[in-house]
């Protein structure tokens, strides 16, 4: 009998590619769900998941937050490439989200006395503030609030129901959020909580974009697991056999994909789920792939060619985008965040319509991820990778003045630029607009000293001094900044910062600002002398 040759249709016009079905992890998942459900009987738990981009971290948690009954709280939170140096900004990303989804009352009720305190983490809560709360907290203290705070709103949370919170991608995190993960590690024990934190192994010893960020994440990890606070769980690369179902997924078969056809995807994406998954939906898209009797082959198995790198098989798919698509993909990409559709719409010139029509095909493709509250972003690092190489850097300045833009017309309102004033910055900078990024930086400065955030702090006032002040807003800018390296011990920085403050104030003959220099250099040159 002949056999039966059926080409897989080519996934265009509009057509979803669905996501695969999660496979290989099945011994992770059940260690995962048995804690969750030891969670529930108030045995709570911190697991650190651990692997490589792509190799399916975060499909896990989905997998995880989907199988939860609706009698468990799930909060979920992320770090940001662009954003390193937020303070405790995957924790506050969280509880954001859960909040959006709260009536004011509700929230109230949460965070009790805290609301105030924590509106310096969420500005949106000044106005959650009950009456007689409004009495500064000292700097001192601030830091040890902060976690104390959040420490609190967990344990409300959980009182209500079980709780499992997702924090991802701790290797883009700031130092504040390392020390509250050690901070609810050991402050949850006998709480119905589930604490995942999820974080690249072999990107966790990477210096932030702030380059002064001195916490690491493997003495957090290893300090957690001596003291028998947390467990450590590695995703590994999935084997040929796991390939081959996920690579069946994608089909409605009754027998196994090829075994050669299965060793070959193995082969060339290294097991790495993502890229299996990328492989696949390029082959499917280029009409590559074919069925014969049920099973899924290629036309020539020696002309199975794939593409050296991942981001050539993304940029091929991204090629196949209707350009408005593509627009707000690459806008989202410079973002390095996710951003809800008024902002895209604007930074990518398109009507709202347009701009919706055109995030849903990038949904549909696989491209976007998507939250509750109705943020889109990019689905992972290495499409945004892909889609930012292309781009030339005047095209990347553009799309970060147009960013600001859209985020200072969606935002201006009232007080709704409080909590943008860094990502502002950020973007204005890159812009290649000091003055504007200046007029960001300094309030975004201001408000990181306040919190001990000395990390965040020090690029915002440097971006203060590329503007070129003058007179006194130039020496508050200089001594802020010095103060800023001492507390973070980069001394080196810190001299340089007041012998800068001490020449600007002897040439304008300033003998008050010329004293304070002075002072304040002693003090560095003491603390080298008593360091070890």
């Amino acid at each position: 009998m002949a056999a039966t040759i059926t080409m897989v249709p080519s996934r265009r016009g509009g057509a979803r590619i669905p996501a695969p079905a999660l496979v290989g992890r099945a011994a992770e998942l059940a260690c995962l769900l048995d804690r969750l459900e030891a969670a529930r009987g108030s045995q709570g738990s911190v697991v650190l998941l651990v692997g490589e981009a792509g190799v399916g971290k975060s499909r896990l948690c989905q997998e995880l937050i989907g199988r939860a009954s609706e009698s468990t709280a799930c909060l979920y939170g992320a770090g940001s490439p662009c954003l390193p140096e937020t303070e405790l900004g995957p924790f506050v990303d969280a509880l954001r989200g859960h909040l959006r989804e709260l009536t004011p009352a509700a929230a109230r009720e949460l965070l009790g006395p805290d609301a105030y305190g924590m509106s310096r983490l969420l500005p949106e809560l000044a106005d959650l503030s009950p009456a007689g709360s409004s009495a500064p907290i000292s700097s001192p203290d601030r830091r040890r609030y902060d976690l104390e705070a959040c420490l609190r709103a967990v344990r409300r949370l959980a009182q209500r129901r079980p709780l499992l919170l997702v924090l991802e991608d701790l290797q883009w995190a700031d130092r504040g959020t390392l020390e509250l993960v050690r901070y609810l590690a050991a402050g949850l024990h006998g709480r119905p909580v589930l604490l995942i934190c999820t974080y690249r192994g072999d990107e966790a010893n990477a210096p932030s974009a702030g380059g002064t960020h001195t916490a690491r994440l493997p003495d957090l990890s290893l300090e957690l697991l001596r003291a028998r606070l947390a467990d450590r769980l590695d995703l590994q690369p999935l084997d040929r056999r796991a390939t081959a179902e996920l690579v069946g997924a994608f089909f409605d078969l009754e027998r196994p994909v090829s075994g050669d056809f299965a060793a070959a995807i193995h082969r060339y994406a290294s097991g790495n789920p993502f890229f299996t998954e990328e492989t696949v939906k390029a082959l499917i898209e280029s009409g590559g792939i074919f069925h014969e009797d049920g099973t899924v082959l290629r036309r020539d198995l020696t002309e199975l060619t794939l593409p050296p790198t991942v981001r050539d098989l993304v940029i091929a798919r991204l090629d196949r985008l209707a350009p408005e698509a593509r627009r707000v993909l690459e806008a989202l990409a410079v973002a390095g965040r996710r951003c809800e559709l008024g902002v895209i719409a604007r930074a990518s010139r398109l009507n709202t319509e347009a701009a919706a029509s055109a995030l849903g095909e990038a949904y549909r493709r696989g491209f976007l991820a998507r939250d509750q509250s109705g943020g889109y972003g990019v689905r992972h690092d290495l499409v945004r990778r892909a889609l930012l190489e292309p781009l030339v850097r005047d095209e990347q300045r553009v799309l970060h003045a147009r960013l600001g833009a859209a985020i200072e017309a969606e935002y201006a309102a009232g007080d709704g630029l409080a909590g943008w004033h860094a990502e502002l910055a950020q973007h204005y900078w890159r812009a290649a607009e000091p003055t504007k990024a200046a007029e960001h930086a300094w309030p975004a400065a201001i408000q990181a000293l306040s919190v001990h955030a000395y990390s965040e702090a020090i690029p915002l006032l440097r971006i203060c001094l590329a503007a070129d002040p003058a007179g006194a807003c130039r020496a508050a800018i200089l001594e802020r900044l010095g103060d800023a390296y001492v507390s973070v011990g980069v001394l080196a920085e810190a001299v340089a910062a007041y012998e800068t403050l001490l020449a600007d104030a002897r040439a304008q003959g300033d003998d008050v600002s010329t004293g304070r220099a002075l002072r304040k250099l002693a003090e560095v040159a003491h603390d080298k002398a008593i360091q070890p």
